[in-house]
């Protein structure tokens, strides 16, 4: 299960599990939110009997929230992070290599959402593991996707999108410890700019 931070409750980003709580909690508060819009609307039609009250007024502003928890949840729907099975497999790669890797990473722009269920950061190398790098163009669009990355950055890191499992193992175990001390400080940041570049 993903660690839960004490400090919000809520299940980390970066952590395995992330997306699934993420969607969770978003039809959860979609849920209340429509409750709570069907509640106004039958007070002012069925018990008031007018339109001219403050709850169909309430109902028309609160179904903004609505609709973005509506959006953030379609956004999902064909996100499919790491089974069990396989998140056990690469986090025991993660411990024997002493690599930290990320988990459930999304991130966004206008041309909408890319998923990268783990990703290594390390010796300012970037490899993600992504399952809609299939053919060439759509390995394009996950690497433009996570060059964001090198936005602003001291240096410039290398970017490998792996479409499977085995070939994102084989890239891991290429990576080399870092030779600047300062090195370590500069991945971490960047694992912290990751993390803010999508949900």
């Amino acid at each position: 299960m993903a660690k839960r931070n004490k400090n919000t409750s809520h299940y980390e980003k970066g952590k395995y599990g992330h997306i699934k709580y993420y969607r969770l909690r978003r039809i959860i508060i979609g849920s209340i939110i429509l409750a709570c819009i069907l509640a106004d609307l039958f007070i002012s039609l069925h018990v008031l009997h007018t339109r001219k009250t403050l709850f169909l007024v309430a109902a028309c502003v609160i179904a903004i929230p609505l609709a973005r928890n509506i959006v953030d949840l379609i956004m999902t729907i064909k996100i499919k992070p790491l089974k069990r099975e396989e998140y056990e497999k690469v986090h025991e790669i993660s411990k024997s290599s002493k690599i930290p890797f990320l988990y459930d990473i999304t991130i966004t722009d206008t041309d909408g959402v890319e998923f990268y269920p783990v990703v290594s950061i390390y010796n300012n190398n970037v490899v993600a593991f992504s399952r809609s790098a299939m053919d060439t163009p759509s390995t394009r669009r996950a690497e433009r996707f996570m060059a964001d990355i090198n936005e602003d950055a001291r240096s410039k890191a290398r970017i490998v999108i792996c479409s499977d499992l085995k070939k994102f193992e084989k890239e891991v175990k290429k990576l080399s410890a870092p030779k600047d001390d300062k090195q370590p400080f500069y991945d971490k940041k960047m694992r912290e700019k990751l993390i803010t570049m999508g949900f």
